[in-house]
């Protein structure tokens, strides 16, 4: 692979080539699901736009700041990507999911129906972005003997192509997600009962996901930021683990709280009074 890294211009082309087909995807697959639930596209577009670019700041940012052995202004460090790469993803995915909240109050329609649509739209430019940080050589795991080991550039020794990993997996979860989003109201395991089941589903399979797919990760990657020994993303991802799970069994009709049901208790064999008792 080496010879394609030293093709000048052409491997950081390429790398926006994907990036945009992620961005274009992930737009068209947003738009079909506002338009077949009669949302208003202006203000779904709106908030989509917006939650992105905000959820890209907050990613660059919080990158930034983790790094404090780097010196310099933090303005000009922001936009210098050529000289400080970098973005830290879970900052921006937590950002843009709570700007969403407000879109959905726009919309006057439920947060987590809104916040599936965009899931949909993120698993599949994640996989993209992931084939693009491959395509470019950035991003390499640690050092590995396996046969499939890639010496990346500034790399001596081969490495796992963590990429090609998460992107495989995130192409694969969309593939799942885009035939689930349909069908997903009538699992019966998923509705408890009713005739329908709750928006939620999505996010929950996606937090679920990505979560064991961050913790798995994070012993092929070199560490980020360490905090009691433990690799910080590695926090972020078993949170995300739980509350994956949290979501998908509260929006499945489930409890953690039993309910006591209002009104007197009537045993089955009470005899009522019908007026056709004799008077004393």
């Amino acid at each position: 692979m080496n010879f394609w890294w030293n093709l000048s211009w052409l491997p950081s082309l390429t790398g926006w080539v994907l990036v945009l087909i992620g961005i274009l995807g992930a737009g068209y697959y947003f738009w079909r699901k506002a338009r077949e639930e009669h949302y208003n596209l202006v203000t779904a577009f709106d908030g989509l736009i917006v939650a992105s670019l905000l959820g890209l700041w907050a990613a660059r940012a919080s990158y930034l700041l983790l790094q404090t052995d780097w010196s310099g202004f933090f303005w000009w460090r922001f936009f210098n990507l050529w000289s400080y790469p970098g973005m830290w993803a879970p900052a921006g995915l937590v950002t843009s999911y709570l700007f969403l909240i407000w879109t959905g109050r726009r919309l006057k329609r439920d947060s987590f129906e809104i916040w599936d649509f965009y899931t949909l739209a993120l698993v599949w430019f994640l996989g993209w972005w992931w084939l693009s940080r491959f395509v470019v050589g950035a991003a390499a795991g640690t050092a590995t003997n396996l046969p499939w080991g890639i010496v990346f550039p500034q790399r001596v020794e081969p490495a796992h192509p963590v990429q090609i990993y998460a992107a495989a997996a995130y192409l694969l979860l969309f593939r799942y997600l885009w035939w689930a989003e349909p069908r997903f109201r009538f699992f019966i395991w998923y509705r408890s009962k009713k005739r329908t089941a709750k928006p939620g589903y999505l996010l929950a399979v996606f937090l679920i996901f990505s979560g064991l797919l961050g913790i798995g990760l994070s012993f092929l990657q070199y560490p980020f930021v360490m905090i009691f020994d433990f690799e910080i993303s590695q926090f972020f991802s078993m949170a995300q683990f739980i509350v994956g799970c949290v979501i998908l069994y509260v929006r499945s009709g489930q409890s953690f709280f039993v309910k006591k049901e209002k009104g007197k208790h009537v045993t089955p064999f009470a005899s009522t009074n019908t007026g056709t008792e004799n008077n004393s």
